[in-house]
């Protein structure tokens, strides 16, 4: 298993809490869904017809770009993958419930 996480946020000025904390504030600010306390390392799911596979820290399957966070917005709403953008900005891919497996972080 892996321990908890944030790319990036190792560097000087980094904090991995509090980022992860802006990243589930401004996905329950998009979404009005409130992210579950589990910390997703990977999830594994289809899309259009093809198993794929999101991990932290490598390029997302759909969006191409590094993903950041994983968060399980609750039952019957889906996951959201946060991933950075060339811009510099954010950009989220929402998977639908139900997925093959998500894996949490270790403690």
């Amino acid at each position: 298993m892996t321990a908890f996480f944030i790319p990036g946020a190792d560097a000087p000025g980094g904090d991995a809490e509090a980022l992860y904390a802006g990243i589930c504030e401004s996905a329950q600010a998009e979404t009005g869904e409130h992210p579950q306390p589990q910390r997703i390392f990977r999830l594994s799911f289809r899309h259009e017809g093809i198993d794929v596979e999101a991990e932290v820290g490598q390029p997302d399957p759909v969006a191409g770009q590094t993903v950041l966070a994983i968060l399980d917005l609750g039952r019957g709403s889906p996951y959201l993958i946060h991933c950075t953008s060339r811009a510099g900005s954010a950009e989220r891919v929402v998977v639908n419930k139900p997925v093959y497996a998500a894996t949490e972080f270790t403690n």
